[in-house]
């Protein structure tokens, strides 16, 4: 397995772990798993629905990862970055409102995310190199529970590209 966590010594005993490095090796892209999901993992995909093709897990409650490469203007300056990322979580949760930044683990690693929130979801919003990475979960206001988010990179891929 080629993924690495401080909270997960033993990546490959994560559930899907098997078919998201199938899917990361099939795609060339990276694919996020939810190492804290409270349900079953159900499913790994590639898509590339209008745009640029981007990985999918999802879980039995609804809860769902998603690793889009950056779009060009993104790439370039924290201006498009920060454009990309706000037009990727209206996107994601279309009724939902700022709210704010909170923290989410990335590969072991406390950050800082820019989080949108409706009332039923959570979208949590990572730029990490040339991908962003989004999470997905019931919003559970005041609970303070970070997602924790594990890498499954392609056989080869360099590391420093998505962690």
């Amino acid at each position: 397995m080629t993924a690495t966590t401080a909270f997960h010594h033993d990546v490959g005993s994560l559930p899907g772990a098997a078919q998201a490095q199938v899917v990361a090796d099939t795609s060339g892209l990276p694919v996020a798993l939810l190492a804290s999901a409270d349900t079953r993992w159900t499913t790994a995909e590639a898509a590339d629905v209008a745009g640029p093709a981007f990985t999918i897990c999802r879980y039995g409650d609804g809860s769902r990862t998603e690793v889009h490469p950056l779009s060009g203007s993104a790439v370039r300056s924290a201006r498009g970055r920060e454009r990309f990322v706000r037009a990727m979580l209206a996107a994601t949760v279309p009724d939902g409102e700022a709210a704010g930044f909170l923290s989410v683990f990335l590969q072991g690693r406390l950050q800082e995310s820019t989080v949108c929130a409706d009332g039923t979801w959570r979208c949590y919003a990572n730029v990490v190199g040339q991908w962003l990475v989004l999470a997905v979960v019931p919003d559970r206001a005041g609970k303070g529970s970070a997602p924790n988010l594990v890498f499954v990179h392609p056989v080869g891929q360099d590391r420093g590209a998505a962690a």
